[in-house]
């Protein structure tokens, strides 16, 4: 009897991959289908058939949307695949498109133009008798006003910003030059009241230019003045630098509180230029001098502030201009003042940038060769004879000093450059036109020299950290030098008409004289390799000196003394060195134990008694 239970019967075995409700995994038995259902067509393998030509294909609901972020996928049997999503470039524009570039050519050409029309109003007019003196000045006036009052109009209007500042920097520059004219050209304004007025001009410029944020408004005003200034002054005078430090101190305001590099520049430079060519034509007049003095002031104080930001090199530079014509005016001086204003400058300039700290690299350049340049000014006044040398060692020795109070790399190269320029200069021939005086001038030089170079010692090994065998070995040939002129100095106070012998024996007996003194410190350090090689150095030195320069220059008794004196000097070092040495050798050997023998006894073989 056949009792295989049919598939659809209440016998029916289980399927297990349909327990717990799951479905049939892939690759396991296939489900049979239902008692009297139609059997399902098993899957043909093969090639899809394509659709007609010019039929389109239906995706997939999935190939529709993008797998990446920017809508890109694989290629796939339902189509192909999407291009990816590349930005569009936009045509460049031309030139004469970017920024109204157009617009500002005309606008700028109008300020020029507009404003030499004012000044031909104001004064070839009055050449040639065209109109009054008040139609002429009034007109004028009128005019900036009417342009003034239709840029604050033409601002608030769209696209109008371009216009508006060329109008308005055309009408504040055309109130400043008819104030000028009415003061200088005309005569109708007392002085005091015609630099208020041109004071309240530019305070009015630097203002509408703070609230409209427009640095080209200030630098076109403050630049156009400066150019068309010295036509109504009848060239450059005092009273043009006068109207122009007035817009070099109401340039510092948007300066410090915009941050524009260019007003700077458009504010130093005219007045600059002006007071150096005032200094050049009476750097004796006292209205003069104290231009300069000014204008190198007002561009400190504008330099300092400026000196923590990316512009600092604009604002360094400027502060360099402003300074020039003070040097110059230094010239003009007599002697006593000029040594006080140079000292006066240089104890500002320095004060100025400790108490600024942090204070940028290229100001700290600036004033420090400020600084250089009017104490030399200075000394160059005092004289340029033989005390000239003296001067300079000792603005150099002052700058040692500073340096080692406050650490400065510049004021420090500094010093050192005033003292190459004394040393330099002792080869002046006016050292020997006045016998009187050399004495004192090679002592005082000599005395310089050895401070600057025990200075300079100080400051090389605890402000800069240098190798201390490395400072003594340069110090050392500053020594060489200063003996040279204290011997010099010291024959001459002595034996008289003689010096000139004594001086070349006593230079030589120096020179040994430090090279023993090197000798004996180089046994007191750890590597006395340095040391040891500079004090022999200098010993031959010394000697070459003795044989090759001494022995011909020299006779008599002053040659003899000369080799017996060195040769003392060599005995008694070497003598000297050997004897330390020794002690430091024998400090640094080990003692023997109290068994030992000890150290300097004999060594005696003892016989062995039976």
């Amino acid at each position: 009897m056949n009792t295989t239970p049919r598939p659809d019967g209440p016998n029916q075995r289980p399927n297990p991959n349909q327990q717990h409700g799951r479905p049939p995994f892939p690759g396991g038995p296939q489900q049979r289908p239902p008692y009297g259902a139609a059997p399902q067509q098993s899957p043909v393998y093969g090639p899809r058939p394509r659709p007609p030509y010019g039929r389109a294909t239906q995706q997939p609901p999935y190939l529709l949307q993008p797998q990446y972020p920017n809508g890109a996928h694989f290629q796939t049997m339902g189509g192909p695949r999407p291009a990816y999503p590349y930005a569009t470039v936009k045509p460049s524009e031309p030139w004469w498109e970017k920024d109204g570039v157009v617009a500002k050519l005309f606008a700028g050409s109008g300020v020029l133009v507009t404003l030499i029309g004012v000044v031909m109003l104001l004064v070839i007019a009055a050449r040639a008798g065209l109109l009054r003196p008040e139609l002429r000045v009034g007109g004028g006036a009128l005019l900036s006003a009417a342009l003034l009052a239709g840029s604050t109009r033409l601002h608030q209007r769209l696209g109008g910003r371009i216009g508006a500042i060329a109008l308005a920097a055309t009408g504040t520059a055309g109130l400043f030059l008819c104030v000028l004219a009415a003061t200088n050209f005309y005569g109708w304004i007392p002085a005091v009241a015609g630099l208020t007025l041109a004071a309240v001009v530019a305070a009015g410029t630097v203002a509408l230019a703070t609230k409209w944020n427009s640095q080209v408004l200030a630098v076109l005003m403050t630049a156009a003045v400066g150019v068309l200034a010295p036509v109504l002054t009848h060239g450059v005078s005092t009273t043009l630098v006068a109207f122009l430090v007035l817009l070099q101190a109401a340039g510092c305001i948007p300066e410090f509180t915009r941050q524009w590099p260019g007003i700077a520049v458009a504010r130093t430079l005219p007045v600059a230029i002006a007071t150096g060519i005032v200094v050049v034509d009476d750097k004796f007049a006292l209205a003069s001098q104290l231009a300069t003095y000014l204008v190198a002031t007002i561009g400190l104080a504008s330099a300092l502030p400026a000196s923590r930001r990316t512009t600092e090199w604009v604002t360094a530079l400027t502060y360099g201009a402003a300074s020039a014509p003070m040097i110059v005016a230094i010239q003009a001086l007599d002697l006593r003042v000029a040594a006080i204003t140079g000292t006066a400058i240089a104890a500002i300039t320095l004060t100025s940038i400790v108490i600024a700290r942090p204070v940028g690299l290229a100001t700290t350049a600036v004033a420090t060769l400020v600084t250089g340049a009017a104490m030399l000014s200075a000394a160059t006044v005092i004289t340029t004879g033989a005390w000239l040398a003296p001067i300079l060692l000792a603005i150099a020795l002052v700058l040692a000093v500073s340096v080692y109070q406050v650490k400065n790399h510049f004021v420090a190269a500094l010093s050192l450059a005033f003292t190459l320029l004394g040393i330099g200069q002792t080869t002046n021939p006016g050292m020997a036109l006045w016998p009187e005086n050399y004495a004192a001038q090679s002592v005082t030089t000599g005395l310089l020299l050895a401070a600057i170079v025990a200075v300079g010692l100080l400051v090389g090994i605890r402000r800069y950290g240098a190798d201390p065998i490395g400072a003594i070995f340069l110090a050392a040939f500053g020594l060489l030098i200063a003996t040279y002129f204290l011997a010099g100095g010291a024959a001459a106070l002595a034996f008289g008409s003689d010096a000139a012998q004594v001086g070349h024996v006593g230079t030589t007996v120096s020179w040994m004289l430090l090279a023993a003194g090197v000798l004996a410190v180089s046994l007191k350090v750890e590597k006395p390799g340095l040391l040891l090689g500079l004090g022999l150095g200098l010993a031959g030195l010394s000697l070459g000196r003795l044989f090759l320069s001494d022995l011909a220059n020299t006779g008599g008794v002053v040659r003899a003394a000369a080799f017996i004196i060195t040769g003392l000097v060599l005995l008694g070092a070497g003598a000297g060195y050997a004897r330390a040495f020794a002690q430091q050798k024998a400090t640094r050997e080990p003692a023997d134990g109290p068994t030992g023998t000890p150290a300097g006894a004999d060594n005696h073989v003892g016989v062995r008694q039976g």
